[in-house]
């Protein structure tokens, strides 16, 4: 690799690895995301009886709504000077 490195970038380099292998991968980041929102879906209460009324039933996507703004911070202003 370091002689690949040197021949495309006419620079020296040295390459070093570790055999414990590396951090998380962005996949492997985006599964364990997943696969916690789909457990969490299933704890809820009203999946879980959805679920039970309709043998069968599977999560197939977890998505996470928008939260609605309040607006104009529930306009309790009510002063007027």
């Amino acid at each position: 690799m370091a002689a690949r490195l040197t021949e495309w970038t006419g620079q020296p380099w040295l390459v070093a690895s570790e055999g414990g292998g590396g951090a998380e991968t962005l996949l492997e980041r985006q599964k364990r995301a997943l696969a916690a929102a789909h457990a969490e879906a299933l704890a809820e209460p009203f999946v879980q009886a959805v679920m039970k009324a309709f043998p069968g039933t599977e999560i197939l996507e977890v998505r996470q709504m928008a939260t609605p703004a309040l607006a104009a911070a529930d306009d309790d202003s009510g002063d007027e000077d």
